[in-house]
């Protein structure tokens, strides 16, 4: 499943909403899945993505709430990541 997340977020990246329906998981199940994977070095997060670029649909968004605490994570592929969905 790794796999798959990574194969999204190297076409652009989905909602956490979406891409758990997607994967037929929980939102919060992805949400771990991606520390996790944080975790292991195959993404790593470039901060929060501002307000004005966050919508449902956006690459990074998470289905933000708009609260500061709560506004979605950006994550990128690491070297590692990208040599994983290469195999």
């Amino acid at each position: 499943m790794f796999r798959d997340i990574l194969l999204k977020l190297a076409e652009g990246g989905v909602a956490v909403p979406l891409l758990a329906a997607e994967l037929g998981i929980s939102d919060d199940q992805l949400r771990e899945r991606l520390r996790m994977m944080e975790h292991m070095g195959y993404i790593t997060g470039d901060g929060t993505c501002t307000p004005h670029e966050s919508s449902p649909l956006c690459a990074c968004c998470s289905g933000c709430t708009g609260t500061p605490a709560e506004l979605p994570r950006r994550f990128l592929l690491t070297g590692k990541g990208r040599r994983l969905i290469r195999s």
